[in-house]
């Protein structure tokens, strides 16, 4: 195959396969429409989320704290991989499971439940939190 053969976006990482939400195929429809989204993408871009990669550093050797938002009902990462994966750093990490829920929701509940386990690793790790609380 030609590596800049060109392909559409949605079918390397399928939009129903990350927003699983109901009301999702509204926002779904809206990313399809709009001028400035991801609409094509060359094979070369698709082989390289799924090819083999040695990381930089051994996950093992990974001091940084992580935090790693996932959801057992994710169907382009499968859940055991991403936990194998967290289980091995060897730094402060957190997993957070989204139990029931998919990968992502476009409505505001899941925001904020999302950015509530964000703000409170960053503030467990050393963040500042400046303005309104």
């Amino acid at each position: 195959l030609v590596p800049r053969l060109r392909q559409p976006a949605a079918r390397s990482v399928p939009y129903d396969q990350v927003f699983g939400g109901p009301g999702d195929d509204v926002f779904i429809e809206r990313l399809r429409a709009d001028p400035l989204g991801l609409h094509d993408v060359e094979l070369r871009f698709s082989h390289s989320l799924v090819k083999r990669q040695r990381p930089q550093v051994a996950f093992e050797d990974c001091e940084t704290p992580v935090q790693v938002i996932a959801s057992e009902a994710n169907t382009i990462w499968p859940f055991d991989v991403v936990r194998r994966g967290w289980a091995r750093l060897g730094g402060p990490k957190d997993l957070v499971v989204l139990e029931g829920r998919p990968q992502w929701q476009s409505n505001r509940e899941f925001h904020e439940t999302y950015c509530k386990h964000v703000i409170r690793w960053f503030v467990a790790n050393g963040a500042e939190i400046r303005g309104r609380t």
